[in-house]
């Protein structure tokens, strides 16, 4: 599947003043048939 690759501590501001992480996640173009099936069929379920 995808990779964590990092987070963005207090990333954004929420509309009730409170702070949101972000966190971001990698797919190499080598992997992305693998993990586009994993995804297709999690879909169907």
């Amino acid at each position: 599947g995808a990779v964590r690759e990092g987070v963005l501590r207090h990333h954004v501001k929420m509309w009730d003043g409170s702070w949101r992480d972000s966190v971001y996640f990698s797919v190499l173009r080598d992997e992305w048939p693998k993990v586009r099936a994993g995804l297709e069929a999690w879909l169907i379920c």
